[in-house]
């Protein structure tokens, strides 16, 4: 993969997107306490990132989609803070969408996205709310990582996550972000807040 960079992603990726996010995401604490049925959560992470990963999120252009060759490898979904909120989130076939994602845990989802709703910056920024990789130990997370880091550098703007596992935070520090606080919601696994300053140099 060596050759292999990251790309701007669009609608026209959505698919390949929700694909790796779905499989990078199908062990992860926060999702797994959403969707505690380990069965059925591969498909109600496709319902979930088809709505969250969708063409609003994607044709800001500040996402990121890795392939080698034509497979994709990783993918990271990065929007302004100004847009961060999907503007049909209250629509009906939206919301039918999440419960669909969520299921009979759909209210526990909503509170748990009003905790770190509560614990974000106000300050203009790009937020980077999923990034993952469909291989893991291939580099994809790095590549995207620094792939997004010298855009947001160019824009001039921080970048803000939530780190779900100790282990995604330390990629996230060697990447320039720091830790800002722990987000903790009731029968939830803790957060990490993290920031990244615009380097200047």
């Amino acid at each position: 993969m060596e050759a292999m960079q990251p790309a701007v992603a669009s609608a026209v990726d959505h698919d390949d997107v929700v694909a790796v996010l779905a499989t990078a995401f199908e062990q992860d604490p926060v999702f797994a306490a959403l969707m505690p049925d380990a069965g059925s959560r591969p498909t109600r992470l496709r319902r979930f990132f088809a709505v969250g990963a969708g063409p609003w999120a994607l044709d800001q252009g500040f996402s990121w989609i890795l392939r080698d060759s034509v497979e994709p490898l990783g993918a990271a979904v990065v929007l302004a803070s100004a847009r961060r909120h999907n503007r049909a989130e209250n629509h009906p076939t939206t919301v039918a969408r999440y419960l669909h994602a969520f299921g009979r845990h759909t209210l526990k989802a909503r509170r748990f996205l009003e905790v770190m709703e509560r614990s974000h910056p106000v300050e203009e920024h790009l937020y980077l709310p999923f990034i993952g990789a469909a291989q893991p130990g291939r580099g994809a997370g790095s590549r995207l990582l620094s792939a997004m880091a010298r855009a947001a550098d160019d824009a001039g703007l921080p970048l803000y996550l939530e780190a779900t596992t100790e282990t995604s935070a330390h990629l996230y520090r060697r990447h320039g972000f720091v830790d800002t606080g722990t987000i903790v919601a009731p029968d939830m696994p803790p957060m990490y807040a993290m920031w990244r300053e615009p380097s200047t140099s």
